[in-house]
């Protein structure tokens, strides 16, 4: 799913306030879990850009930790 900036534009300025909280947040966890639990000696690559005329932002993280799936096999009978 794709979110764009006119889907909140009607968004009280405590609901924005709310947003930008939140998903600067998930983005701080994301991060930090790709630097803290990357089996790599330089940790994470980890780049973002911004795109003015489409007003979006695209991070990429790449780490070579053991990821979710690898996470959740440990803890669960699950393949995929």
């Amino acid at each position: 799913m794709i979110i764009g900036h006119k889907d909140f534009q009607n968004l009280s300025s405590t609901d924005r306030k709310d947003l930008y909280d939140y998903l600067y947040y998930m983005i701080g966890e994301v991060l930090n879990n790709a630097l803290h639990h990357s089996l790599s000696p330089i940790g994470a690559i980890i780049a973002g850009q911004y795109f003015p005329n489409l007003k979006k932002i695209q991070i990429c993280v790449v780490d070579r930790g053991v990821g979710f799936l690898s996470n959740l096999k440990r803890k669960y009978d699950v393949y995929s």
